[in-house]
């Protein structure tokens, strides 16, 4: 049984999406055969077959072969910057019960997933937890590199607020996200109606192990400008802190066709225009109903991935009109419940040890 390793994106049609090789890891072990042309610091060139690798798995019958081929995928790892891999999409293929049951025709696919694009997928609140330590780190790195080259001159300085709030949406939903760092590789994440402690144990610029809620989850984070894609467990999300009528390019892309103009109102999902890559055209469609405020590009245009190609001012209260449910944020259960005295006393002995560490603790939190 084989499966086919490329560098395009499902969620757009599968439309090519080539970029840099940051990482690019496949297992080996029994039954299993890997026929590859590229490693990690290759660049998956938009002129050419958007193929990274054949992965081959063996064995007795067919349930063991996709056996190990499900094993050989879940372990494998690949980030390509400025563009996206089909090794999700593959993990979950296999894992469908029609799949499994050897149940499809070759109209199937279409059926199946032809919506799929902009659903809420399962632990989607561990990617945005993840996404929002992120943009975190690129704060604190920032204010720290500020306050060293203040530091130089003899005037540091250093920012006042305690934690960092950062808007992030994902499946077209908006979440308002404030994330403190309480400890080396804890953070303490707060949303509208849940706070959770959570651990980050990083395996390397890309994965990290991720211990939310009670459960330890595997993560292969990369951050693309304003856009984060984030595996939870084999389980891909896109997060963003993009503007929600910025409208971008999903690949190196030429721009064939523009079917709108500044002024024009649109609804959510009309197509804005046509692009093409690697032989291949794309639709682009509107995020959000409003009004065309900036059409950036020209027909015939070479544009560059998360390049801007329209802007959209939103009409009220378009943004909310997503059809994907908000993710839902579980109860913490690392966080103890005070029920005699001697807990209220440990957690602001706690909270005042964090606060003479340098951590970010509030004056509330202390007493």
């Amino acid at each position: 049984m084989e499966v086919r390793l490329n560098a395009e994106d499902p969620d757009n049609g599968f439309a090519p999406a080539p970029g840099h090789i940051d990482l690019f890891r496949v297992p080996t072990g029994p039954g299993i055969r890997i026929d590859t042309g590229v490693r990690e610091g290759d660049d998956v060139a938009p002129e050419f077959d958007s193929m990274i690798a054949k992965i081959i798995a063996h064995g007795r019958d067919r349930n063991e072969a996709m056996g190990r081929l499900r094993r050989a995928l879940f372990d494998s790892a690949v980030v390509i910057r400025s563009g996206a891999s089909n090794k999700a999409f593959l993990l979950e293929l296999l894992n469908h019960p029609d799949v499994v049951r050897s149940d499809y025709d070759i109209g199937w696919l279409d059926r199946t997933w032809a919506e799929r694009g902009g659903e809420l997928r399962p632990l989607a609140h561990v990617a945005l937890v993840s996404a929002a330590i992120d943009v975190y780190e690129e704060a604190f790195r920032l204010a720290q590199t500020r306050f060293l080259a203040t530091a130089v001159r003899g005037r540091p300085n250093v920012d006042a607020d305690v934690g960092h709030a950062v808007e992030l949406r994902c499946a077209g939903q908006t979440y308002a996200m404030d994330v403190r760092r309480i400890g080396a590789g804890h953070y303490r994440v707060s949303t509208d109606d849940a706070r959770l402690e959570v651990q980050l144990d990083r395996q390397g610029p890309f994965e990290a192990w991720l211990t939310c809620a009670g459960r330890r989850h595997r993560i292969v984070s990369v951050v693309d400008g304003l856009r984060h894609l984030v595996e939870v467990d084999g389980i891909p999300h896109r997060v963003s802190r993009d503007e929600g009528g910025v409208v971008r390019a999903p690949a190196p892309a030429v721009t064939l066709a523009i079917h709108c103009k500044v002024g024009d109102e649109v609804r959510q999902g009309d197509r804005l225009m046509v692009l093409e890559a690697m032989k291949m055209e794309m639709g682009v469609v509107a995020p959000c109903s409003g009004r065309i405020r900036e059409v950036v590009v020209l027909q015939n245009m070479q544009v560059q991935p998360g390049a801007p190609l329209v802007v959209i001012e939103p009409a009220a209260d378009s943004m909310q009109l997503s059809k994907a449910p908000r993710a839902t944020f579980p109860a913490d259960l690392t966080v103890p419940c005070e029920a005699e005295p001697h807990d209220a006393c440990y957690r602001l002995l706690t909270e005042l040890r964090r606060a003479v560490q340098g951590f970010d603790v509030t004056d509330e939190e202390l007493r």
